[in-house]
């Protein structure tokens, strides 16, 4: 990769440093962490910002999958933001069985009983 302003290695895993912090941070806040630490933790996030979580978990693996690829051992470091882009989006695919893998995700309201 040759970008004019990231001449080193160093640089150029403290830019993925940088884009891994963003995009777990708006994929935990999307995912329902906005909600839970502005008190409103009784609500339930949109589909489409639970969509938004899982695809932003996606984004983070390809960020991870770079940074172990350009600084080998060094890209690790991207795993600290594991538990904050990765926990929604098990959660809505795992166990809500609301949204799949691809980020398409129903009604959250939608469940009805079965009689």
């Amino acid at each position: 990769m040759n970008i004019p302003f990231l001449k080193t290695a160093e640089q150029r895993l403290n830019a993925l440093f940088v884009i891994a912090f963003l995009v777990s941070a708006a994929g935990f806040w999307l995912g329902g962490g906005g909600l839970i630490l502005t008190g409103h933790d009784d609500k339930v996030p949109a589909s489409w910002a639970a969509s938004a979580s899982i695809w932003a978990a996606w984004t983070w693996l390809v960020l991870l999958a770079v940074a172990l690829w350009q600084a080998r051992a060094k890209g690790l470091w991207l795993l600290a933001f594991a538990p904050f882009v990765l926990y929604f989006p098990y959660g809505w695919v795992m166990i809500a069985h609301d949204c799949s893998a691809l980020g398409k995700c129903g009604s959250f309201l939608g469940f009805v009983a079965p009689r």
